[in-house]
C-alpha cells in the first residue's frame, strides 16, 4: 500500500515534496476529511501558513479556526472571510460543546505545548469532535525558538509515534528520525 502511495505522490508531483507527502500520508489514513464536509476545528494558523488549509476548504467544510496569538487571529479574521476565527488556547476547550465539530485537525502544533499536556490537549479534542482527529508534527527532535514574534511558536515538545498510539492514534512517519522536513501524521476515527 505504502508504494502505491508513493507512486500516486511521484506521478502527480513529480520530485521529492514534502508537502506533497504530507498530503498523501493525511488522504491515506483520513480520506474522509476530504470527500465528507462537515463542521471542521482548525487548530493554530498564522499569517503565512494554513498547511492544507485550501484543500480543507475546497472540500466544502464549514471552518472554525482556533488560535492562540493574537496578532494573527486579527489577520486570520481579515483574510479568512469563509471561516470563524477564535482567539484561544487547544488546551482550554471548554467553551466549545461535546461534538461539536466533524473534525479536528491540529497540524504542526502539538509540539508546540508541553509533553505532559499532550494528552489532555488531544482528549479535549476528541470530547469535541464526532468523527476524526488529524495530528501532525516534526517526528522527533527539532529545536524551534519564536517566529514572527510569537512565543508560541517555540518547539516544546519531541514528539514520536508512541506519543500517539497510546492513545489510539494510527501514525504515519516521513523522513528521518530527528531531521528537519521529518513528520507524523496521527489520526484517529470516532
Amino acid at each position: 500500500m505504502t508504494s502505491f502511495f508513493t507512486s500516486l505522490k511521484e506521478k502527480i508531483f513529480g520530485k521529492k515534496d514534502t508537502n506533497a507527502e504530507r498530503l498523501v500520508s493525511v488522504t491515506k489514513l483520513a480520506p474522509k476529511i476530504f470527500e465528507e464536509p462537515g463542521k471542521l476545528l482548525y487548530v493554530g494558523a498564522r499569517q503565512d501558513r494554513m498547511d492544507f488549509g485550501n484543500e480543507l476548504k475546497a472540500a466544502g467544510h464549514e471552518f472554525t479556526i482556533l488560535e492562540i496569538f493574537e496578532p494573527n487571529v486579527k489577520h486570520l479574521i481579515e483574510v479568512c472571510p469563509w471561516a470563524t476565527v477564535i482567539h484561544g488556547d487547544v488546551r482550554n476547550l471548554e467553551n466549545f460543546s461535546e461534538d461539536e465539530f466533524d473534525y479536528a485537525f491540529w497540524w504542526h502544533g502539538p509540539e508546540h505545548i508541553k509533553e505532559e499536556e499532550l494528552a489532555d490537549a488531544v482528549q479535549g479534542l476528541e470530547k469535541i469532535t464526532k468523527k476524526i482527529v488529524v495530528l501532525g508534527c516534526p517526528w522527533g527532535v527539532y529545536p524551534q525558538h519564536h517566529l514572527h514574534g510569537n512565543p508560541h511558536e517555540e518547539h516544546e515538545a519531541s514528539l514520536y509515534p508512541h506519543h500517539f498510539e497510546k492513545m489510539g492514534y494510527d501514525v504515519e512517519a516521513i523522513g528521518t528520525i530527528d531531521k528537519p522536513g521529518s513528520n507524523l501524521t496521527a489520526v484517529k476515527h470516532f
